[in-house]
């Protein structure tokens, strides 16, 4: 047991190395009760590099928003997922359940439920582990769901591993804006968007499952924001399955025009690579590639660039059981379908390239699944299947991996 303990005290200092012989602070472990929230968040502001707060098994039943500002090198960990769970069904202050921004921290082992808000939202941060949290919202998918589960964004050198996301009305599991993250091991599932990775840099996502969501996996590139133009995600053995559940985002929000059935998508991303992915039965499109300029809505943003370039799709397991059955609720649905004449194939790519480079949406190796093209950049006029010049090969992508994560 104690070895175990200093193993677990440590793991915060993963990001800056746990010397042998090293002293851990004594764990602090709060229990819950009426006194739960006032002590859990004294023992946040108070954290030092070190110290381990440890949530006992059972619920606890909280009002406020958790918050950290700046503390460094804690850990926040449960009994277990689903063993303690903080919930927020009665909260009257904040939106979120945990807003955090700190260095070096973990998260780890807890549930948290029925926020007013996302859920965990990781902000401004550098050096986290979010490992084996669960978030729900318990009355199911609904519009007025938090929008987030596991949210870090602005940050960086993130871990996100073993932890599951349910019925966030916009994505399960989150990344923002932010640079040198791992997603792996999770499941999302019932979310409008699985996972979402947007406008960040240097992030690996493998070893996923995404299922029963609108859209499974999705890696977008948004304008008007402080960060634009992502680059270099590379996504591989994942599982995206399924993802056919109606679409329950709030209107105004980019997932909201997701229509149900669409496995994987890339939007407006430079230098992505998919990989040795499961991909089957999203009744929509099993996969994807589209610009910004395919949503219709207006760009202002003079420095975003709305195109894809150095898209590599290749050697992934693709398949549907049933014919294909667009979501017709949506123009992008509508949109595929009529290109198509209802016959979708399994990968799209609505044919818009940046000027000077073409060549660099390489789809090829994918077992039997169908490719087409739309030709959006001509008004459909010459929608194709199988073309030749996206059977084409690009170097792989090259991400810069967390700092000091094993």
């Amino acid at each position: 047991m104690k070895k175990l303990f200093f193993t677990l005290a440590c793991a915060p200092m993963l990001f800056m190395g746990c010397q042998s012989g090293q002293e851990s602070s004594e764990a602090l472990l709060i229990s819950p009760g009426a006194n739960a929230q006032t002590e859990i968040q004294r023992a946040l502001i108070m954290a030092q590099p070190g110290d381990t707060i440890r949530l006992a098994e059972g619920r606890f039943e909280l009002q406020n928003v958790l918050t950290v500002d700046g503390q460094e090198g804690f850990v926040l960990m449960g009994a277990g997922m689903d063993k303690t769970i903080l919930s927020f069904a009665e909260q009257t202050d904040g939106a979120e359940g945990l807003n955090f921004a700190g260095k070096n921290y973990t998260l780890q082992d807890f549930t948290v439920e029925d926020t007013k808000g996302d859920a965990i939202k990781v902000r401004d941060s550098d050096g986290v582990i979010i490992r084996n949290i669960k978030v729900t919202w318990t009355r199911g998918p609904h519009e007025e769901n938090g929008a987030y589960g596991l949210y870090p964004v602005t940050s960086r050198n993130v871990l996100m591993e073993g932890c599951e996301a349910y019925h966030a009305s916009d994505a399960g599991i989150y990344v923002g804006q932010s640079y040198q993250v791992i997603v792996r091991n999770n499941r999302a599932e019932r979310n409008v968007a699985g996972i979402e990775i947007e406008n960040s840099d240097d992030v690996e996502v493998y070893d996923n499952i995404a299922t029963g969501n609108t859209g499974g996996l999705m890696i977008f590139d948004l304008p008007n924001i402080p960060k634009t133009n992502g680059s270099r995600i590379v996504a591989y053995r994942n599982q995206v399955y399924e993802n056919n559940h109606p679409n329950f985002g709030q209107i105004g929000n980019t997932v909201a025009m997701v229509p149900a059935g669409v496995g994987f998508m890339i939007m407006a991303y430079r230098d992505v690579e998919a990989y040795d992915n499961d991909i089957r039965d999203n009744q929509t499109v099993n996969a994807v590639i589209l610009s910004y300029l395919a949503t219709g809505l207006p760009l202002t943003d003079e420095n975003y660039d709305p195109f894809n370039t150095n898209i590599s799709f290749h050697n992934n397991r693709i398949s549907r059981t049933r014919a294909s059955k667009p979501d017709m609720d949506k123009d992008m649905g509508q949109l595929i379908a009529q290109v198509f004449a209802g016959d979708i194939p399994d990968i799209v790519f609505d044919g818009v390239f940046k000027p000077g480079t073409e060549g660099t949406i390489c789809l090829q190796n994918n077992g039997e699944a169908t490719v087409g093209t739309m030709d959006a950049a001509n008004a459909f006029a010459n929608p194709r299947r199988n073309p030749a010049e996206l059977n084409c090969t690009i170097n792989p992508v090259q991400v810069a991996a967390p700092n000091h994560i094993q």
